[in-house]
């Protein structure tokens, strides 16, 4: 009997799997296996997402970051009659501009030869003895104006200065390219020859002559950009998917200020605060995100 129940045991054994067993079988590994693609894909989405997501806040921090040593820089060498900050507020909601000015050279010429609107005058004349004013003594100018040589040297022969009128509030950048002493009595700085006109009056008294350095942060075509002392043709794209950019400053009164301009007393800044927004897409899907960050302008208290 032993023996019997032996082989028939071996047979069956020696049959192998039924279809049906095969089947079921053959069921249970697809359906392991489906689980297992979808759970790939399903991770595989996530990390893309995730990865978008990421690029996102990256690009928006690095963006402020860029902006915020601008905003820390800001006013540096100036005093409150220059205007060291300006924000335009945009339209309907639409992104601000945020200017941001600083001195790179502590010597500021005053204007001692007034310039005419629409005149080519290539001289500005920053010492006259002859006109009996301290601001426009020779001897007292003489630092500055070896300052201003070496300053134009290291910068290759010529270099931009900023001219402005801290009354009518008004200012343009101009090219020069040397320095004049004249008979122990006067000297000037030189613009080179060329097509051009100044845009403004500068008189005597109220103008000064700045090294200025100038950063306009504005938002084109998603774009956040930077023009650098007002070379509009020449703007430099810093982020990419901007979709706003706000600015406002409180002042140490406790006012908050959505625009500032150059009448506005920047000295006065408790902080700068500025929102930015972007936005990038994976697969048709639109990711949003905001930051806001507060700075400031340390400069404020050299004033």
């Amino acid at each position: 009997m032993k023996l019997k129940r032996f082989l028939q045991n071996s047979s069956r054994a020696e049959q192998g799997f039924t279809l049906l067993e095969l089947l079921v079988a053959m069921f249970i590994g697809m359906m392991i296996i489906g689980m297992a693609i979808s759970s790939v894909l399903w991770n595989r989405s996530l990390y893309s997402n995730d990865l978008v997501r990421t690029r996102l806040n990256q690009n928006l921090r690095s963006a402020l970051d860029i902006v915020g040593i601008s905003v820390r820089e800001a006013g540096e060498n100036l005093t409150s009659i220059f205007p060291a900050i300006e924000i335009t507020d945009g339209a309907s909601g639409a992104p601000d501009t945020l200017i941001l000015r600083r001195n790179l050279l502590g010597e500021v010429l005053n204007l001692c030869a007034a310039i005419t609107a629409g005149t080519s005058t290539n001289t500005i004349r920053f010492a006259d003895s002859a006109l009996h004013t301290a601001p426009c003594d020779y001897t007292s100018n003489l630092s500055y104006y070896n300052a201003w040589r070496q300053f134009r040297l290291d910068e290759g022969g010529e270099t931009l200065a900023f001219i402005y009128n801290s009354v009518s509030r008004v200012g343009e950048f101009f090219l020069f390219d040397g320095e004049v002493q004249s008979g122990g009595t006067a000297m000037w700085l030189e613009r080179p020859a060329g097509a051009w006109t100044w845009t403004n009056s500068y008189p005597i008294g109220t103008t000064a002559i700045y090294i200025i350095e100038e950063w306009q942060f504005q938002v084109v075509d998603n774009y956040l950009q930077v023009v650098e002392d007002q070379d509009s043709a020449n703007p430099l794209n810093i982020a990419f998917g901007i979709t706003d950019f706000q600015a406002s400053v409180l002042l140490s009164s406790g006012t908050n200020m959505a625009a500032f301009t150059r009448s506005d007393n920047w000295t006065q800044l408790r902080n700068l605060e500025i929102t930015m927004s972007g936005e990038d897409s994976y697969k048709g899907k639109t990711m949003a995100s905001s930051y806001t960050s507060k700075y400031f302008l340390r400069n404020v208290l050299s004033n």
